[in-house]
């Protein structure tokens, strides 16, 4: 029954369940995986957040 279910959803959405193929990428070197940015002591989810406040001219989150 769920077989069905997700073939009807596919087929209404040409095909496609879940992320839309051209939304994948293939990482490289810049790329960090989310195990990394979620790890004690948290230092590329710092940097990530530093980057985005500075691009975005936005304040520190408190």
């Amino acid at each position: 029954m769920l077989t069905e279910v997700l073939e009807r959803a596919a087929a209404a959405r040409g095909g496609v369940l879940g992320v839309e193929p051209g939304l994948v990428i293939e990482p490289d070197e810049s790329w960090t995986a989310v195990a990394d940015l979620v790890r004690e002591p948290y230092v590329p989810l710092g940097e990530l957040v530093d980057e985005t406040a500075a691009r975005w001219n936005a304040p520190p989150p408190r």
